[in-house]
Order: structure tokens, then sequence, then C-alpha cells
């Protein structure tokens, strides 16, 4: 069984306008300060990546996108974290590396349209019927 995060994409993606590299560093930052354990953010936002890493150790607790107010968390995330998140949308998961979830194609191609020009290019892509947070960082960063 997936989660669909069809409707979640779609909130996100409306929310789209107002979502800057700022927000993103403000959020991100916001996000590593109220957490019980000591989180590190990895994110190399001058070198385009489009999404910003938090980290416990060596395990990835949240995903924050830099095109859309949309946040993936691992249910292991410091739950003080989460109440900060008020300016995103929040899509919580048991494991980042789970193909675990789901989504409408045209709903994923108008939130991450480089998707569907890696996958036209390398000819493999992202399952919508069933991928990972992790796939999906991967093909969108």
């Amino acid at each position: 069984m997936t989660q669909d995060i069809t409707e979640a994409l779609a909130r996100a993606t409306t929310l789209a306008a107002s979502w800057t590299v700022d927000s993103v560093h403000a959020a991100t930052r916001r996000l590593a300060a109220a957490s019980d354990s000591r989180l590190t953010i990895d994110w190399d936002d001058d070198a385009g990546e489009d999404w910003a890493r938090l980290l416990d150790g060596p395990t990835v607790v949240a995903l924050i996108s830099a095109q859309i107010p949309l946040l993936i968390v691992s249910d292991s995330l410091p739950k003080p974290a989460l109440s900060t998140t008020d300016e995103f949308v929040v899509l919580t998961v048991g494991e980042m590396d789970t193909a675990a979830l789901s989504a409408n194609v045209e709903v994923l191609r108008s939130a991450f349209p480089q998707i569907w020009a890696l996958s036209l290019a390398d000819g493999g892509g992202l399952s919508p019927d069933r991928f990972s947070p992790d796939e999906l960082w991967f093909l969108t960063v």
C-alpha cells in the first residue's frame, strides 16, 4: 500500500509563488534549531540544488524542497522540530528509502518538471505508482 501524495503536491505547488531560497534557508535553520538532537543541514544551493536535507548523524530525517513549500519528514525526526512547519506542506514517511509514495503523473509533472526531462534522457525515472522520498530527491535535486 502506498501513501498518495497528489493532494499535498498540488497544494504545495499552488503556494510556490511565495516560496524563495531565503524561505528555505530560514525554514531549514528553524527546523534544525528546534530539534532535540543535533541536526545538520546539507544543501548546496549555490550549486543549484533544489532540496535541502536535514541529517541526524548520517541519517536523512527531512527533505525540504526549494521549488515548492514541501517538507518530507521521517517519523524519526525529533518532534519539537515539527512545531515550526506551518509555512509548508508536511508529509510524514516511515523511511526515506522505502518506496511507499504515489502521485498523479500530471501533478508530479507540475510540481517537478525536471523529472520528465531526466526520465526521457536516461530511460529511467520515477514510477508514479510507487516511489521513495530518496528517489524523488535524487531525480529532482
